[in-house]
């Protein structure tokens, strides 16, 4: 496990112990602290009384050390094949895969294997980092099956925070391009929520 030790400071106190911790390590969400707090993770330093869990929404108080021990990745339930994937760009952090069409992103009911997770589990093999608790690549946003284009995949825990954080605070743009059927009659923006045809799927 890798260990994290964290201090109250002087005007965090009564913060929520989850909202506190995640906002001071900043590498690891609020989601991973809540889950790691509730499976007993999150200790006082100088050990709360014996039997006495801590809570996740349990306030702060100044000067109290708090002690995450991260476990070690799990491996991944889906399992690494073999998938072609055009990569536009590769470091330590992320991956930009220009999705084919066709390519389901995630082994869902009917598509267990074959998946876009599926590939880059056999890329990324053993480099991956612990993202949310499991050992496989961290999948931010989605395409559907038959939609191309290019998708942004964390391969560490801070890439994944970060990235999350972008898409809910729409710091990054997306744009499409759609196929239409004869001519439009008029130019401009759409600006409502689309869906699929109830009528017409």
């Amino acid at each position: 496990d890798i260990t994290y030790t964290v201090t109250v400071p002087v005007g965090k106190a009564g913060l929520r112990l989850d909202s506190f911790l995640a906002g001071t390590l900043k590498i690891i969400s609020r989601t991973r602290i809540k889950s790691l707090i509730d499976e007993g993770k999150v200790t006082l330093e100088h050990g709360a009384p014996e039997g006495d869990a801590l809570d996740p929404s349990r306030k702060t108080l100044e000067d109290e050390v708090f002690l995450i021990s991260v476990p070690p990745p799990v491996p991944a339930m889906p399992e690494a094949q073999l998938i072609p994937l055009d990569i536009v760009y590769e470091d330590k952090d992320i991956l930009v895969i220009n999705k084919q069409s066709g390519l389901v992103v995630h082994p869902a009911p009917g598509n267990e294997t074959g998946t876009l997770v599926n590939g880059i589990l056999f890329h990324c093999k053993d480099s991956l980092l612990g993202i949310g608790g499991f050992k496989r690549p961290g999948i931010v946003h989605r395409l559907d099956k038959n939609t191309s284009g290019l998708m942004i995949v964390a391969k560490s825990e801070p890439a994944h925070v970060n990235l999350v954080k972008m898409f809910q605070t729409h710091k990054l743009e997306r744009r499409y391009t759609a196929i239409v059927w004869n001519l439009p009659k008029k130019q401009g923006s759409i600006q409502k929520p689309i869906g699929r045809s109830t009528v017409n799927r």
